[in-house]
């Protein structure tokens, strides 16, 4: 399955908006996700009362964090009691001023409907045709306002995508998580894998340790998609393609 170039978008801006949130909250509760808490739902009608179907909202602190004390964002000592509005839990930490009314975790990932968005163009042959004669009319109108002399003042950064299915296990990509050298981001549908510096140089031993690390297929395909097709990362993702040139696997 091809992700659209808006799909592709959402789950990059995802990634950035991830690696900014871990990068300034290093500590953030894995339990919640930074949240402080778990949302449920709920219908208040009465069983058997002819009422409207409604739902209610209603929020528990987190076991791990917020019921121990520990602030969700920094794990801090927190101080006053939830629910209490006149003395709300809050952070110590005066750089971190979490509170419990205070709406901040992880970024949730984007929803992806090109899987169901295919299916409909499968069904209907012509929407699929008028979506393809709408992309072409756009890509025109832009090649008519954009002069391709200006191409070189922007930073293009190219990117492979390959399916997970190249990837021995969902071991090799945690280990790619937890490698000194690799720079990764984790995100719903696969990993994102920034290529590193050690390829093309003569780094013998750190390309090495790398392949005892993450194992040599994807050692092989980061040092492929670095020396030949010159990408600055490359991207695992379930639903993406395989190619002939690397081993597949079942898991």
């Amino acid at each position: 399955m091809n992700h659209t170039q808006e799909c592709n978008e959402r789950q990059f801006k995802h990634l950035t908006d991830v690696a900014k949130f871990e990068a300034a909250h290093p500590k953030y509760c894995k339990h919640c996700n930074g949240w402080g808490m778990f949302f449920s739902t709920y219908d208040p009608s009465p069983a058997g009362v002819g009422l409207s179907p409604g739902t209610m909202t209603d929020s528990n602190p987190c076991p791990a964090c917020v019921d121990n004390n520990l602030c969700p964002l920094c794990a801090s000592e927190l101080t006053g009691e939830w629910g209490e509005e006149d003395n709300l839990m809050r952070c110590s930490n005066p750089e971190c001023n979490w509170n419990e009314l205070v709406e901040d975790g992880l970024p949730e990932a984007p929803e992806c409907l090109c899987w169901e968005e295919q299916q409909e163009d499968l069904e209907d042959p012509g929407a699929a045709l008028d979506k393809s004669l709408d992309l072409f009319s756009e890509e025109d109108d832009e090649d008519t306002t954009e002069s391709g002399q200006d191409d070189d003042k922007y930073e293009i950064q190219r990117v492979l995508t390959c399916s997970t299915a190249h990837v021995p296990s969902a071991d090799h990509l945690k280990r790619v998580s937890e490698s000194d050298i690799l720079v990764s981001w984790d995100y719903e549908y696969g990993t994102l894998i920034q290529t590193p510096y050690i390829f093309g140089g003569e780094n013998d031993e750190e390309v090495q340790h790398l392949r005892d690390t993450v194992g040599n297929e994807i050692t092989d395909i980061l040092k492929f998609a670095h020396e030949e097709l010159k990408c600055w990362a490359v991207r695992f993702d379930c639903d993406g393609e395989t190619y002939d040139r690397f081993p597949t696997f079942e898991w």
